[in-house]
């Protein structure tokens, strides 16, 4: 049988005007230890490193997700894009971002800024 189960998993956000940065919660249990990945699309081609995904844009500025107290496996996947009206949005290509990691319970924080 190849399906998870799962007691809870809570995923809260928060916005600090303080900081300027939005504070992202997942609070999960599963029955067992198993892989879990967190996937993000982007048109930014990322950078991974000891907890932080660098996010680029065009004109140099950078958008940052930094995880606490995890470390993931990182994978890049880049698709080609080739329909003239995303691509007029999106750009040429956009990339599938994969952090794996594996756990039972736990509480993963991250923040973007």
């Amino acid at each position: 049988e190849n399906r998870h189960e799962i007691n809870k998993w809570v995923r809260t956000i928060k916005y600090s005007l303080v900081s300027n940065e939005i504070i992202v919660t997942e609070d999960f249990d599963f029955v067992k230890e198993f892989d879990y990945e967190l996937c993000f699309m982007t048109p930014q081609r990322a950078e991974y490193e000891n907890g932080v995904l660098t996010l680029r844009e065009p004109d140099g500025k950078k958008l940052q997700l930094i995880f606490k107290d995890v470390d993931f496996e990182f994978r890049l996947e880049e698709m080609q894009m080739d329909d003239p009206l995303l691509n007029s949005i999106w750009g040429d290509y956009l990339y599938r971002v994969h952090l794996c990691n594996k756990a039972k319970v736990g509480k993963l924080v991250y923040y973007i800024l």
